[in-house]
């Protein structure tokens, strides 16, 4: 369950994946209840993505730690999400 209390909405995130990220079609979003931050299953056209929204807590070096430990797991084989 999730430290916080999401600070998106669905419109918001939309906005993100259209304008970020140039993700265009028809868009599902699903909250994934897992973990302590706040995760959604995001579908556009057939195609899943993960939004991971950190806790506030959550410090740019510690993200900056889970990215390398994905990408070293991605490296040995694993399978891991990919980080945008």
């Amino acid at each position: 369950m999730a430290l916080e209390k999401t600070k998106l909405t669905k419109e918001k995130i939309i906005e993100i994946v259209t304008n970020d990220y140039g993700l265009l079609g028809t868009i599902e979003i699903n909250y994934i209840n897992r973990g302590t931050a706040n995760i959604f299953k995001i579908t556009v056209d057939n195609k899943n993505y993960i939004l991971k929204e950190f806790n506030s807590e959550r410090t740019l070096k510690y993200i900056e730690k889970e990215i390398n430990i994905i990408n070293y797991l991605s490296s040995k084989g694993i399978s891991v999400p990919k980080y945008l």
